[in-house]
């Protein structure tokens, strides 16, 4: 078992921290490497037109919204996170909008090192802790990793909400922490070790942070087979 505490109070965490299902769009590429495609947490699905399809809904007429609505709905209430069947369910009730979309399922593997109090600040540290109170539910629920998984390799990023990754977003972070090379063919690092490796440099000047790593697992095949 791996413990943190964070300076704001105690937290006891057991990695790999369970954070469940996530829809998430495909067609993204790296940065860095345009021509490999990036699989890792930073490509939640998102209403690309909030206001104009509000508007549609207001008058009436937006099937859409009331998509997004139920999503919404499920996605605060916890139920995608920890539902597999839920998570497909709107999966394809995406694709049959037109959208690009799979399920994935992530966790966090590996958090920054704390030796004294000087590596992470006090606001690091409550990212941190806000991490492991917000994921908590999914831990309990899913004590084991479910089944039938595809493993696609490690991100490097937040554990939050905005899960900015330096892998799709290099250019606000340390540039040069995750080269081209590095990654696999889902733009993502294979090895545990050198995604480790790397995370003293990924955290290095990060004001916002911390920067963990995130496993990251498919829900269902490319050919649309689920998992």
């Amino acid at each position: 078992m791996n413990r943190y505490s964070a300076r704001s109070g105690p937290a006891t965490v057991q990695l790999p921290l369970r954070m469940g299902f996530f829809l998430a769009e495909m067609g993204v590429n790296c940065a860095r490497g345009p021509e490999i495609p990036y699989r890792g947490i930073n490509r939640l699905a998102s209403l690309k037109d909030f206001e104009g399809e509000f508007q549609q809904h207001q008058s009436g007429a937006s099937e859409v919204w009331s998509l997004w609505a139920s999503y919404w709905e499920a996605e605060s209430t916890g139920t995608i996170s920890v539902d597999r069947s839920t998570a497909l369910d709107f999966q394809e009730r995406f694709r049959a909008l037109g959208m690009n979309i799979e399920t994935i399922f992530c966790e966090l593997v590996q958090y920054p090192s704390i030796r004294g109090h000087d590596e992470l600040s006090a606001h690091q540290q409550q990212r941190l802790h806000d991490a492991f109170t917000k994921y908590e539910h999914v831990q309990r629920q899913l004590p084991n990793r479910p089944a039938g998984l595809e493993f696609l390799g490690y991100d490097l990023s937040y554990p939050l909400p905005t899960f900015h990754s330096i892998i799709r977003q290099p250019a606000i972070m340390n540039s040069n922490v995750v080269i081209p090379t590095m990654l696999n063919n889902s733009g993502l690092i294979a090895d545990l070790d050198i995604a480790a490796e790397l995370l003293p440099r990924a955290n290095r000047d990060q004001k916002s942070g911390p920067i963990c790593v995130l496993g990251i697992w498919s829900v269902e095949s490319l050919n649309g087979d689920a998992a």
